[in-house]
């Protein structure tokens, strides 16, 4: 029972986390896929309740889903490489990754429906590849997120050495410039009303 539950509920985190990677991320896809998951999941247990079918006659529709959910990753990380140029910033890795994950979900499709429907585990190539799969994203994901802390340290320490005389560690013209102009848009605004400038 954990085996087709994992099978049914495992479309919607794994769109959600190619949907949070895109550069454009959309608003309606993991909504969708949400309510996608739920239709099944809530088919499936009508289904199994009334005795109608069990969970493993159910595969079928548990199979299409996963199907569709891996060519809507295909479509959407094309559409995302066609409009930006590039997939995913730097994640060279991501995309045989993501090739990999298709070619066992793949397999167990294949392997269930060749295998006169007397699969004993529907999911386990599937499950190894999505595993491989968020495997390299969450390596990606810790990598970029290492390169952005990099480079906001970077550009404090640029910030500092712009608006920083070297020699006194004192603000420097440029710094006062700063200040001014914002001191100046204040005025004009009213949230400041009177000011005294004093230079040495």
């Amino acid at each position: 029972g954990l085996n087709y539950l994992l099978l049914i509920l495992m479309p919607y985190p794994a769109s959600c986390f190619v949907n949070s990677i895109l550069t454009e991320p959309k608003k309606w896809y993991p909504r969708l896929m949400f309510c996608t998951v739920m239709l099944v999941l809530a088919a499936a247990a009508l289904l199994n309740r009334f005795s109608i079918s069990d969970f493993h006659e159910t595969l079928p529709l548990i199979h299409a889903v996963l199907l569709a959910t891996v060519l809507s990753f295909v479509v959407l990380l094309y559409r995302d490489r066609r409009h930006k140029g590039s997939l995913l910033g730097s994640g060279r890795r991501v995309l045989p990754a993501f090739a990999v994950m298709i070619l066992f979900t793949m397999a167990d499709l294949g392997r269930y429906i060749f295998s006169d429907r007397g699969s004993s585990d529907a999911g386990f190539f599937m499950r190894a590849g999505m595993l491989l799969f968020f495997l390299v994203l969450f390596g990606e994901s810790i990598s970029s997120i290492n390169r952005y802390m990099r480079l906001a340290g970077e550009a404090d320490a640029n910030r500092h050495m712009a608006f920083t005389d070297v020699l006194t560690g004192l603000a420097n013209r440029a710094a006062y410039l700063e200040k001014k102009k914002k001191i100046m848009q204040e005025r004009q605004t009213g949230s400041r009303q009177s000011i005294a400038v004093c230079q040495f």
